[in-house]
């Protein structure tokens, strides 16, 4: 026989109930002597009950074992140990000792889970710990809320440079800061660049937040221990267009009054200048191209690359093998393609609705988001009728045993639409996604409209677009173009935007003009992430026909 030992603590209950690990494992092993068995040990340190099971090292090892018939007999100090989740997570982690046939003891003794009472009283604890998170949660967020209309601030040392916090937690201005705050602003107003100030603070021995702070000041960056610090351009950049240090500070979406360290008048100039800067120029390259690395050759494999020359003759993204046997897939205009990528950068907010509509006319996934949706009414009646009914039970002081048949076919009903609801939620697929991707698209497009130093703009892009495929038909001396962008959030899909145009153009006021033969926008699955985005589906797809 074996004792399988789970502790579990997070740092608020530790800090406040005393709830250590060293008093669980000591009471479990108390259990093991008097049983007279093995025991072993299982520990989450520091994670939350709320933390599904397969995401929690220790449990997931404690289930796995108990269905593999190492494990006889479990002991939790207090069932919430197991789960502090939705009802769902409890049934599975119950289901899973019920059917291996293992015994489950608590700090008060032995819970039967075979015992159709004893059951029915862990699942209202599971319920009502549950429920007490949710509202410890709202608590938590309503107070976080006051503190900063209140002007206070949490968290640790390092606040936005500048500011500190008094023994009220208030955020007030660090004087010491505040002089190097002022100095960056004013040789913004000079005309210098993020990193042409970062050089200079730099050079005059001018400490950063870290640097200067007594709790903060340490590192690690792949595992070595960093204690010295130097100022970077995006650190400036950050400073430069932080509303906060015009007295405007930004907190959960909601903005609100605070010390200002700057005028808005300066901070407007300042945040003016950065958007009429030129591009980057101090560099040791001859050419910096916007899209180096990014643009694939579907009919090679191989790479483009930017070819410039001082006369303007040449002035294209090429296919790589231009540079010994040119496998004839036709080179595109610099200038065309990084505006062409720009605009509909600038444009992703529409491109990404577009495909959103377009997957949506689909029968079978509009049939699905209807019964998604049905399935999540029915779900929160349920649930509603759930926390309803032990509301009652605990007013009246009833027995919640004598509700056994309603709290069993509520929450029956409960679980089978929680797997219908999973079902439909993995058919409908990214549309599910949709409100959570319009905000990731809507920031994406307000960062990039914010960048104004090109090395930020190639990262900025580099990060956004996962592959540009170009493709040459001689015959019909047109260009297609794959714009392929990934958006956080949707892993196994890529946002594509294909053009067609007509290399040699139309005539317009005596200027040649490209001309758009077609545009289609479009979610597509993604193949094989490691060899490259679309490979083998669009890619393929257009080269062969």
């Amino acid at each position: 026989m074996k004792l399988g030992i789970y502790t579990r603590v997070s740092t608020e209950e530790q800090s406040e109930k005393g709830l250590s690990l060293e008093n669980q494992v000591k009471r479990g092993i108390e259990l093991a002597m008097k049983m007279g068995c093995d025991y072993k040990v299982f520990t989450d340190a520091g994670l939350s009950g709320k933390i599904p099971f397969d995401k929690r090292p220790g449990l997931n090892s404690l289930l796995n074992e108990v269905v593999s018939k190492k494990i006889d007999m479990i002991f939790v100090i207090d069932l919430d140990r197991l789960s502090r989740a939705d009802i769902i997570q409890t049934t599975l982690i119950k289901n899973i000792i019920k059917e291996n046939g293992v015994r489950l003891f608590e700090l008060t003794g032995e819970t039967n889970l075979n015992d159709i009472n004893q059951e029915l009283l862990a699942d209202i604890k599971g319920l009502l710990s549950a429920f007490e998170i949710k509202k410890t949660s709202g608590r938590i967020k309503t107070v976080l809320e006051q503190n900063a209309k209140m002007g206070k601030v949490p968290g640790g040392p390092l606040l936005a440079f500048g500011y500190t916090k008094d023994s009220n937690k208030l955020l007030i201005i660090n004087e010491d800061e505040r002089e190097v705050v002022e100095l960056i602003y004013k040789l913004a107003l000079e005309g210098k660049g993020s990193k042409a100030i970062a050089t200079i603070l730099n050079e005059k021995g001018i400490l950063t937040k870290r640097g200067r702070s007594k709790t903060g000041n340490t590192l690690k960056v792949k595992g070595v221990k960093r204690t010295s610090f130097v100022w970077r351009d995006a650190v400036v950049y950050k400073i430069l267009t932080n509303p906060i240090y015009m007295g405007k500070r930004n907190y959960s979406g909601k903005v609100y009054d605070c010390p200002a360290i700057v005028s808005e008048k300066t901070f407007n100039l300042v945040k003016e200048g950065l958007s009429k800067r030129d591009q980057f120029k101090n560099t040791t390259n001859k050419y910096i191209f916007l899209l180096k690395g990014l643009i694939h050759c579907p009919k090679c494999g191989g790479l483009f690359f930017g070819h410039k020359r001082e006369n303007g003759n040449d002035n294209a993204y090429v296919c790589n093998s231009y540079r010994y046997k040119h496998c004839g897939n036709n080179g595109i205009n610099i200038d065309y393609l990084d505006n062409l990528v720009i605009e509909n950068i600038l444009g992703l907010e529409k491109l990404a609705n577009e495909a959103f509509e377009k997957i949506k006319t689909d029968k079978y996934i509009k049939s699905q988001i209807y019964h998604l949706d049905l399935c999540k009414t029915q779900i929160k009646e349920i649930e509603d009728g759930i926390n309803n009914l032990l509301d009652i039970t605990q007013k009246a002081g009833i027995d919640p045993s004598q509700f056994k048949a309603r709290f069993q076919t509520l929450n029956s009903r409960l679980e089978k639409l929680k797997e219908k609801e999973r079902l439909c939620k993995k058919n409908v697929g990214i549309v599910k996604e949709q409100p959570l991707v319009n905000e990731i698209v809507k920031q994406i497009v307000k960062d990039f409209k914010k960048i104004t130093d090109l090395n930020h703009k190639i990262l900025f892009i580099r990060n956004l677009v996962s592959g540009i495929y170009i493709l040459w038909d001689g015959e019909m001396l047109n260009h297609w173009i794959s714009i392929q962008f990934r958006i956080d959030k949707l892993q196994d899909y890529i946002l594509a935007k294909e053009i067609s145009i007509n290399r040699t153009g139309v005539l317009l006021n005596k200027k040649r003009v490209v001309k758009i033969l077609s545009e289609e926008i479009k979610f597509v699955k993604v193949v094989n992430s490691e060899e490259g985005f679309m490979r083998g589906t669009i890619i393929s797809a257009k080269y062969n026909s």
